[in-house]
């Protein structure tokens, strides 16, 4: 009864939130995505399923799958540059990297 729907999700929305229209059995809804919305993180829709011949609905889940831009804008890549590697922005990165400073 519940449906599945994988969703491209642009790097920007992903990043910092915001809206977005997505097709249900039941026409197009538009949802809120979280600011931070990670690869494969889902929402769910109670009841945008299928029915039941008792009337009751399955859900609808919405699972994201981030887009990655083709192009950056000159002025983004600039400020994007000057952004700071640090563990609570990356933590798993600042892992690696604290591994390879202490490993070579």
């Amino acid at each position: 009864l519940d449906v599945i729907l994988e969703c491209k999700l642009p790097l920007h929305l992903a990043l910092l939130g915001g809206k977005l229209k997505i097709p249900t059995l039941y026409g197009v809804k538009e949802i809120e995505i979280k600011e931070n919305t990670k690869d494969g993180d889902y929402k769910l829709l109670k009841n945008y399923g299928l029915p039941t011949m008792k009337g009751v609905k399955g859900d609808q889940y919405i699972i994201f799958d981030i887009e990655m831009p083709n192009y950056l804008h000159d002025k983004l890549k600039k400020e994007m540059k000057k952004m700071e590697i640090d563990s609570k922005t990356y933590p798993e990165y600042s892992k690696y990297e604290e591994y390879m400073k202490n490993s070579g």
